[in-house]
């Protein structure tokens, strides 16, 4: 079987207050009060017309402060070893693409984190 390489590129940027992987919430809850911004780059700002209007929007992202990838991890609240990819962990996961959403109040201000 031949692997076709496969390459992306960004259209934005992600922004938070953690600098360490260690300092951030393993859940999103640990992180209501957190406040981040989604900076697209200009060239794709009109991809994000009538989107006011949803009360999410899914992001798709490189987690680029992930470590090597690790195939058997203990996730949180367990006890036990699990394979990577019967778990949710996105840090020690082999690929660097995560899905996440974005809640409403960010999506009301869009224009105004659009770079």
């Amino acid at each position: 079987m031949i692997v076709e390489k496969i390459t992306y590129s960004p259209i934005g940027v992600i922004k938070s207050p953690f600098e360490d992987v260690r300092d951030m919430p393993i859940q999103p809850t640990g992180a209501r009060q957190v406040i981040g911004t989604v900076e697209v780059y200009p060239e794709f700002k009109g991809g994000l017309d009538s989107l006011e209007g949803f009360s999410h929007v899914i992001l798709l992202y490189h987690f680029h402060k992930a470590a090597s990838w690790k195939p058997m991890i203990t996730p949180f609240l367990d006890n036990k070893p699990h394979g990577i990819f019967s778990t949710r962990c996105s840090i020690d996961h082999p690929m660097r693409i995560y899905l996440g959403g974005v809640v409403s109040p960010l999506v009301r201000c869009y224009y105004a984190v659009v770079v």
